[in-house]
């Protein structure tokens, strides 16, 4: 009976040493997933760090190009301004020269008239110095030759009383 007691001890000692190898193979095995999970925790918490970094980076460079963005648009606005300022003066200016070409085109007008009638006086001034002219020469022909009748008579009166 001892024997069998002690061959039952035996086994439940052989089936506990083999439980206990396996506790301890599976206790191995939780310490090596253990170990695994925190080197991929690290390797997650690092990878973190970096996207983090990354991000940090990449938020600094859009706000940085925003603000370079945002003064650019500023300066374009006011290129703008002055281009419309520009426009506006210049609008104002060939306003003024149409205008003062609208007034030299009239006065152009005007002076054309005034040379046309001008014109016109000076060819019937002309004409009337002609006719005034023939009238002139026409009353000297006349002159003249009542002068050479009158000195005619006048000669033959001479003669006649000198006989």
């Amino acid at each position: 009976e001892h024997r069998a007691r002690c061959e039952a001890a035996r086994q439940a000692l052989g089936h506990g040493h083999l439980d206990s190898i396996a506790a301890r193979d599976a206790l191995h095995a939780c310490h090596r997933d253990i170990a695994h999970e925190e080197s991929v925790l690290r390797a997650t918490q690092e990878a973190l760090r970096r996207e983090e970094a990354s991000l940090a980076a990449l938020q600094a460079r859009c706000h940085d190009e925003c603000a370079e963005l945002a003064s650019e648009c500023s300066a374009a606005q006011q290129r703008r301004r002055l281009e419309e300022d520009r426009a506006a003066e210049v609008s104002i200016q060939l306003a003024q020269a149409r205008a003062e070409r609208d007034a030299e085109a009239q006065v152009a007008r005007e002076h054309e008239r005034r040379a046309r009638t001008a014109m016109m006086a000076r060819e019937q001034a002309l004409q009337g110095l002609r006719s005034h002219e023939d009238l002139a020469v026409r009353t000297l022909k006349d002159a003249v030759a009542k002068l050479e009748g009158d000195f005619a008579q006048e000669r033959a009166d001479f003669a006649e009383r000198d006989r």
